[in-house]
């Protein structure tokens, strides 16, 4: 019971806020912008003083990772209908996808759109462009393994299996302490693995569990969460997009046993904050 301040199960949708201060100037990267985006900016921006974001990084297309890109807007400054563009990264799998489900938010949303006022009566209207108040933005398409840079934080994308069907992206940064992020996985291929292993030393694993022990098709279980810290012995791990099966604090309780193998794992909670040097 009781909102997120007060009760750690309440959870909206997986996503994390980078707030990378290498020039003495907070420069804000959203990674995923759920459909509970909105809710979520509202409640913890003003907590933490973001006033606005300059970067979006998606990991895939579904629903709890674009929906809120609409409410973008809210979080950026206009002066006479013109704000600086944002610039979504985003995988070449999903780059489609997402346009499709945001048609108003590209630089040309409705090119030669002929409307019909009633039956067989049309009014072309070309040429003619309206500012609408939506949010700025620029889709960058990213590879598998490519690497990317924002505010002078260097991101790789890595491919992860979102069920046996489909490939969505994990990602990798820091120079000095190294954060994986992988919101949504039910297998991590061979390649990713290498990828991973080759960086070195993690300091903070962020990695999907949506079930204690039961297996599901596109997400891993916590029992997988676990097994991946054993392979990389990341100093922290914080698992993501639980569902109401795991209670915060009696899950927490029995993942402290796993101290015993030198693992630090835990549940995180929303407007949970980590400091480190990236």
């Amino acid at each position: 019971e009781g909102l997120p301040e007060q009760n750690k199960n309440y959870r909206c949708s997986p996503s994390l806020l980078v707030q990378y201060n290498a020039s003495g100037t907070p420069h804000n990267i959203q990674f995923d912008c759920s459909k509970h985006y909105r809710e979520s900016l509202l409640r913890w921006y003003p907590k933490f003083g973001v006033r606005g974001v300059n970067a979006v990084v998606l990991s895939h297309d579904h629903a709890d990772a674009i929906l809120g890109l609409d409410d973008l807007r809210a979080v950026q400054r206009f002066e006479k209908d013109f704000a600086e563009p944002v610039p979504i990264f985003v995988g070449v799998r999903h780059v489609d996808r997402v346009q499709a489900v945001f048609p108003y938010l590209l630089r040309n949303p409705f090119p030669s759109q002929r409307h019909v006022l009633g039956p067989g009566i049309f009014a072309p209207r070309d040429g003619i462009k309206v500012h609408r108040f939506v949010a700025a933005v620029d889709f960058v398409r990213v590879e598998d393994f490519q690497r990317f840079c924002t505010g002078g934080l260097e991101v790789q994308a890595v491919p992860l299996w979102h069920g046996s069907d489909y490939l969505c992206q994990g990602f990798l940064f820091g120079a000095e302490e190294k954060v994986i992020y992988f919101s949504d996985v039910s297998e991590v291929p061979e390649a990713t693995m290498e990828a991973v292993q080759a960086a070195g030393q993690i300091s903070l694993l962020v990695v999907d569990a949506l079930f204690e022990k039961t297996s599901h098709v596109s997400h891993f279980s916590l029992d997988d969460a676990v097994n991946l810290a054993r392979k990389l012995r990341p100093k922290r791990v914080l698992v993501v997009g639980m569902s109401d099966h795991m209670d915060h604090e009696e899950t927490n309780l029995k993942l402290r046993k796993l101290q015993e193998e030198g693992l630090d794992v835990q549940l995180a909670f929303d407007g949970q904050f980590v400091d480190l040097r990236l």
